[in-house]
């Protein structure tokens, strides 16, 4: 009969932990690339007039600002920046960090219009 040998519980729980940012990670790029995707349809559907997205890891994106979107509203050009997260945790936490920023909630059931009206609410206010 082998010896079992165990882990220790602390060893188990690290990695399960850093596969799990890991996997939240890679989720929330893929995120990204759906939102940029949006966002160039409504550029070409003439909606919006710019929109920049902001590299991981640059001065913005610490800032939790992943999108700088432009539109026309009421003949000016408005700019708003927003941040978009997957995790409910993490945008309750945000909310406090960087109440400045807004930052969007999306789910992966959410649909493309439902996306888009949260992005357009930004301009509402």
């Amino acid at each position: 009969m082998k010896s079992r040998t165990f882990r220790k519980k602390s060893d188990r729980i690290k990695d399960f932990s850093i596969r799990r940012g890991n996997r939240f990670s890679f989720l929330g790029k893929e995120m990204e690339k759906t939102v940029e995707k949006i966002l160039r349809k409504k550029i070409e559907e003439g909606v919006l007039h710019s929109f920049q997205y902001n590299a991981p890891n640059s001065p913005e994106d610490r800032e939790r600002k992943d999108f700088t979107v432009r539109m026309m509203v009421n003949g000016e050009i408005s700019v708003r920046h927003f941040g978009i997260t997957i995790s409910k945790l993490y945008h309750r936490k945000k909310e406090l960090l960087h109440c400045n920023v807004p930052c969007i909630l999306i789910t992966f059931e959410m649909r493309e219009e439902r996306t888009w009206e949260r992005i357009e609410e930004l301009f509402k206010n």
